[in-house]
């Protein structure tokens, strides 16, 4: 796995196609850019086991752009040390737990994103701050669709429909 050998600052570009994954691709360097080649997230397709976290981040500054990750437990799973990560236009499905899920890390950006057809909540996130969720289409999940607890978020320009639970929950 390219992403796990990275170093600080790299950008990985990434072909169109599809791509089998037999585990998580974990970010373990500050700053690394995945990018997708193609001009939208259906382009490049990640497909990852339920039984791993499909992006797992635990460095800051780290920036996703244009894939479609498709399975895993979380489709991207950013924690600790993931302060400043920006997801732009990722499509996120069929995760066995939760979408997007954001644990202890501040100023994190969702943008232009589609997360859908989560086990559990669409979007979910724990003692996060600054959170930035804009731009973003969230349904089709078997809780809420976004669930934000004990931290603070922005959501603007979200659609946010047809959830199994509440479409925006806050604690």
């Amino acid at each position: 796995h390219a992403v796990a050998q990275a170093a600080a600052g790299d950008t990985l570009l990434v072909a169109a196609g599809d791509y089998a994954e037999t585990g998580s691709l974990v970010f373990n360097a500050d700053g690394v850019s995945l990018i997708g080649q193609g001009t939208d997230a259906s382009a490049v397709r990640l497909t990852v086991p339920a039984a791993a976290d499909a992006l797992r981040v635990k460095s800051a500054n780290v920036h996703v752009a244009k894939l479609w990750i498709d399975g895993g437990k979380r489709g991207v799973f950013a924690l600790g040390g993931a302060d400043g990560l920006d997801l732009q236009n990722v499509t996120v499905t069929n995760s066995a737990a939760e979408g997007i899920a954001i644990d202890l890390a501040a100023d994190v950006t969702i943008r232009g994103c589609i997360v859908t057809g989560a086990a559990s909540t669409g979007i979910s996130s724990r003692r996060a701050t600054g959170l930035t969720i804009r731009d973003t289409d969230v349904y089709a999940n078997q809780a809420s669709g976004v669930f934000i607890r004990k931290g603070d978020a922005e959501l603007s320009f979200l659609t946010v429909h047809a959830n199994a639970g509440r479409g925006v929950r806050s604690l």
